[in-house]
C-alpha cells in the first residue's frame, strides 16, 4: 500500500513503518537516498540507525534506466556499504532463448544486426482498445483524452493545482489546472 508521509500524521505513520520497498531503484540519486535516509531517522527518532531502523529494500534493474537528476545510487556510500546485493539469475518472462540472450545484449547496450532484423520483422497483436497508451507530447495525449473522455455523460470537472513546498530539492511546476 502507498501511503503519504507529510504533516505530522506522517510522521506519525513513519514511525510505524517496518519495512519500506523502493522499485525502479536505479532512478534514484546518491543525494536522494541519503536525504531519505536522514529524513527517516528524524521522523522515527532514530537517529543512530540506518533509516531509523526500518528495513528498506531497494529493487531494480541498474542496466535498465539511469538516475534522474544527479548521480547514481551507486555512487553512495550509504548504497556501497549497507546493503546487500542479489542478483537474480532465472528469468521468467521469456521462453524464446534467443531473443532472451539478445535481450541481454540489448540491457549491455549492445545491438546485433540480428536482433535489429528480428525487431524489423516482428509482429504485434495490437493491444486493446482499453490499454493505457503513451504519447511523447500533451497534445497527442490531450487527443486522445478527447476522443475517449468527450462521450462520457455529464460536465469535466475541474480543479486548481496548489502547489506545496518542494521537498528534497524536486521542484514541480503545475501550469494549467488539473481537469477530472
Amino acid at each position: 500500500k502507498t501511503e503519504k508521509f507529510v504533516g505530522k500524521r506522517g510522521s506519525l505513520k513513519m514511525r510505524e513503518l517496518d519495512v519500506v520497498i523502493i522499485d525502479e531503484a536505479s532512478l534514484l540519486t546518491a543525494r536522494l537516498l541519503e536525504n531519505f535516509d536522514r529524513i527517516i531517522r528524524k521522523r522515527r527518532k532514530a537517529k543512530d540507525l540506518l533509516f531509523g531502523g526500518a528495513q528498506v529494500i531497494l529493487c531494480g534493474d541498474f542496466l535498465q534506466l539511469e538516475s534522474i537528476g544527479g548521480p547514481s545510487i551507486l555512487m553512495s556510500s550509504l548504497f556501497r556499504d549497507h546493503f546487500v546485493k542479489l542478483r537474480l539469475t532465472q528469468q521468467f518472462r521469456q521462453s524464446d532463448p534467443l531473443f532472451f540472450s539478445e535481450l541481454q545484449k540489448l540491457r549491455m547496450g549492445v545491438l546485433t544486426t540480428k536482433f535489429w532484423n528480428l525487431l524489423l520483422t516482428a509482429t504485434a497483436t495490437p493491444p486493446p482498445a482499453s490499454c493505457t497508451t503513451l504519447y511523447p507530447a500533451n497534445k497527442q495525449a490531450r487527443e486522445r483524452n478527447a476522443v475517449c473522455l468527450d462521450p462520457l455523460p455529464g460536465d469535466a470537472l475541474e480543479y486548481d493545482v496548489v502547489p506545496q513546498p518542494a521537498t528534497l530539492n524536486h521542484n514541480v511546476v503545475w501550469s494549467e489546472p488539473y481537469t477530472l
